[in-house]
C-alpha cells in the first residue's frame, strides 16, 4: 500500500509522520508544498501521477492566525476549498482512497465538550476563523 501525505509538516502531520515510519517503513509519501502547488489542478495531478498513492491522507490546509483568519477570511476559505477540491478531484479520478482529516474550529463557538461529530453542524464556528473552519467542513 502506498500512502502519500499531504501537509505533513503541520500538527497532526509531524505525528502521523513519526507512525508511518515505524509502522509503514518507505511504504508513503510526503507532498513537498515547494513541489506541489496544490491550489493549481495540474500541480496536484502531477503529484498523484508521480506517487500513485493507493491512499492519501489529506491534511495540507492554509492555516494562519486569528489575524490573518479574521483580515482575508476569502483567502482562507477559497484556498481551502480550492486545495481540497483538487485532491478530491485526483482521488475520484484515479479510485485512490482519501483520509481527509477536519478542524476543531468547524465546530460552533459554544459546543460542548467533549466534542461530538453530531455537534458539528449545530451553529456557526467562532467568527475569528470561520472562514478555514466552515472550509473544512465543506470537504
Amino acid at each position: 500500500m502506498r500512502v502519500l501525505v499531504t501537509g505533513n509538516t503541520g500538527f497532526v502531520g509531524t505525528n502521523l509522520m513519526g507512525y508511518l515510519e515505524e509502522y509503514l517503513p518507505s511504504r508513503y509519501h510526503l507532498c513537498d508544498p515547494a513541489r506541489y502547488e496544490l491550489r493549481d489542478p495540474m500541480s496536484a495531478a502531477l503529484m498523484f501521477a508521480k506517487h500513485a498513492p493507493d491512499v492519501v491522507v489529506h491534511l495540507a490546509a492554509r492555516v494562519g492566525g486569528i489575524g490573518a483568519n479574521r483580515h482575508t477570511p476569502a483567502d482562507f476559505f477559497t484556498d481551502n476549498m480550492t486545495i481540497g477540491i483538487n485532491v478530491l478531484r485526483e482521488c475520484c479520478e484515479r479510485k485512490v482512497y482519501c483520509i481527509m482529516v477536519g478542524t476543531v474550529c468547524s465546530y460552533p463557538r459554544d459546543c460542548p465538550v467533549p466534542f461530538k461529530e453530531e455537534n458539528m453542524w449545530d451553529g456557526e464556528p467562532e467568527i475569528t476563523n470561520s472562514a478555514y473552519g466552515v472550509a473544512k467542513r465543506g470537504l
